[in-house]
């Protein structure tokens, strides 16, 4: 099995940028927990994290709970954003999720099982983190999803809380009263279903034809309400957008009665230069790996096609399901997956398979040396 040749300058370059985007994305991820004071606790068998700054002042506490299929993890740009403005931000894994070692058993749409788990589980967390030697006893909470309906379910419960954050929100539990000082956020990308959904819940403060970015109700009785969409983000988006910690942030602030510097969780475009660099390191590396067989093997897609079958599915899954129904299975969100992950498999193949018919055009009527023969010849670099 012989070995590649070396590094080419080209590679070389490549490689160093990507080793320097690496770093500079990690030491910024990291900057985000700067000042930070992050512990690890259980509440039974639920992990729990706290985020706060070490101040002898006592703060609210807003607990954060992560979606279906989600983890604590999911959450931290939410923690951080709070945290570092002065509030004791609590994440954890709910039953059947992250590191919890309880199984979650039972349909997610049945409210008197493990819908009634949830909201209890989340109850401990919360009366957990009342306690909390830094808290001054007042209490927000923060959902995303399917923990959307369980924070608005227990706050409903639970009038001594203060705030209270839905994002991506589908819920029946909320009244005209309850709960107190409420926010929708909505992925602008999201199905307009979650959107008529939040308008709804505001309308039941505004009497009617309430219109997104706008506050209704008053903090001072607890009724203020406001529906704001996450402008050019979707399901998941939604937890990294500027828009959604802008927001929460401000509420958070308004319900509570307190200012702070409004630093703001930035790690989407970290992330990005994270994910790019590792994409981009990983061209130059592979000149380094032995050569398994001589004639390639599997698609051997030159880089032109690899791009063109990686990037086409991409760009058109989304769009051509802009408007594809999203309410035939139970689990929001499980349609359009379903949806997407069909098509997005289905023009992947079919690209795959008119590459291979045009390569065997090329083959049986060749105009031109193919660019690997001309590479077996000497007539071009081996790229």
């Amino acid at each position: 099995m012989a070995m590649r040749r070396g590094l080419t300058p080209l590679r070389i370059i490549v490689a160093l940028a990507a080793v320097v985007a690496i770093v500079v994305a990690l030491w910024q991820l990291q900057r985000g927990k700067d000042g930070l004071l992050i512990t690890t606790a259980t509440v039974g068998q639920t992990p729990v994290t706290v985020f706060r700054q070490p101040s002898a002042t006592k703060a609210p506490v807003v607990v954060i709970a992560h979606g279906f299929a989600g983890s604590q993890q999911l959450m931290q740009p939410f923690a951080q954003t709070l945290a570092r403005n002065g509030y004791i931000a609590v994440t954890f894994d709910f039953t059947g999720h992250g590191r919890n070692p309880v199984t979650m058993v039972g349909d997610v749409d049945e409210p008197t099982k493990i819908t009634g788990v949830l909201v209890d589980e989340l109850g401990r967390v919360t009366d957990y983190a009342r306690k909390l030697p830094e808290s001054d006893g007042r209490a927000a909470v923060l959902g995303h999803s399917m923990a959307s309906d369980i924070v608005v379910a227990y706050a409903v419960e639970h009038p001594e809380i203060v705030a209270t954050v839905a994002v991506s929100v589908f819920t029946r539990k909320s009244t005209a009263t309850l709960p107190h000082n409420l926010l929708v956020i909505v992925g602008a990308l999201e199905p307009q279903m979650l959107k008529d959904e939040g308008l709804r819940i505001v309308n039941q403060v505004a009497g009617g034809n309430a219109v997104e970015g706008r506050t209704y109700g008053s903090f001072a009785d607890g009724t203020a309400r406001r529906f704001v969409l996450s402008s050019g983000v979707e399901h998941i988006g939604v937890l990294y957008s500027q828009d959604s910690m802008r927001e929460s942030l401000h509420w958070m602030n308004d319900a509570f009665g307190r200012t702070s510097s409004g630093w703001i969780d930035q790690r989407p475009r970290w992330l990005a230069l994270l994910f790019g660099g590792l994409i981009a390191l990983a061209w130059p590396l592979s000149k380094l790996l032995p050569r398994a067989a001589a004639v390639p093997m599997g698609a051997s897609l030159s880089w032109k096609q690899l791009l063109v079958t990686a990037i086409v599915p991409a760009v058109l899954t989304p769009l051509l399901l802009w408007k594809a129904p999203t309410d035939f299975l139970i689990i929001l969100l499980g349609d359009y997956l379903t949806l997407h992950f069909l098509l997005y498999g289905l023009l992947t193949a079919a690209i795959l398979v008119l590459i291979r018919l045009r390569n065997r055009r090329s083959a049986t009527h060749p105009t031109r040396p193919h660019a690997q023969e001309l590479v077996a010849l000497g007539a071009l670099p081996d790229p």
